[in-house]
């Protein structure tokens, strides 16, 4: 039978997600998108947090059933890393072409992180064409995942599709330290990239 991911949810902590994408819905036409934070846009921040926009489920399911549904959540994942990936962890099974996420009934929660400023970037030595988000926010982003699975009181996978080649490589830096923490926690998985 396999993993269905009936009961999981998976936090994705990228570039966003295409919430209009099929692969995110159920077949009834609901969004298995139940949150997205979106660090970027100014608005409606999470309680508790100062930055960004968050989107419900059901702002989300009103989204789509409008004509212009960028009107009601203009979240966009403009590279589409974001969308990729949670394709390929959670993408609705496709019998005509075979495609299936992993876990393709898991319920989603997407953190899109804003980039770095531009003098961070050049602190570091980054080319300002290449995107690159901030250790804080990163850590801002898991900590959001987390309070919202345990709202949901349901095990989460949280993945991180991004990496650096910045600090020490031993895990002893923040943001190290930080990841290794939840996933010593039950009921939480972490994964993060390694490199393509």
């Amino acid at each position: 039978s396999g993993l269905t991911g009936k009961g999981v949810l998976v936090g994705v902590v990228d570039s966003g997600v295409d919430f209009f994408h099929p692969d995110f819905r159920n077949e009834d036409g609901s969004s298995r998108i139940l949150r997205l934070w979106d660090q970027s846009l100014d608005g409606s921040p999470p309680e508790g947090y100062t930055t960004g926009t968050e989107y419900t489920k059901e702002q989300i399911e009103e989204a789509l059933r409008s004509k212009v549904p960028q009107e009601k959540v203009p979240s966009k994942d403009e590279s589409g890393h974001g969308t990729f990936l949670a394709g390929l962890i959670a993408g609705n099974e496709d019998n005509e072409t075979g495609f299936s996420g992993i876990a393709p009934n898991a319920g989603l929660i997407v953190v899109k992180l804003r980039k770095a400023k531009d003098y961070l970037k050049e602190y570091y030595c980054i080319d300002p064409k290449y995107e690159a988000y901030a250790e804080t926010d990163i850590m801002l982003a898991v900590h959001y995942i987390d309070h919202i699975a345990e709202q949901l009181q349901r095990p989460i996978v949280i993945f991180l599709g991004i990496g650096t080649n910045l600090a020490s490589h031993l895990g002893t830096g923040p943001l190290d330290q930080y990841l290794s923490g939840r996933a010593m926690l039950r009921g939480v998985a972490v994964v993060t990239s390694a490199g393509n």
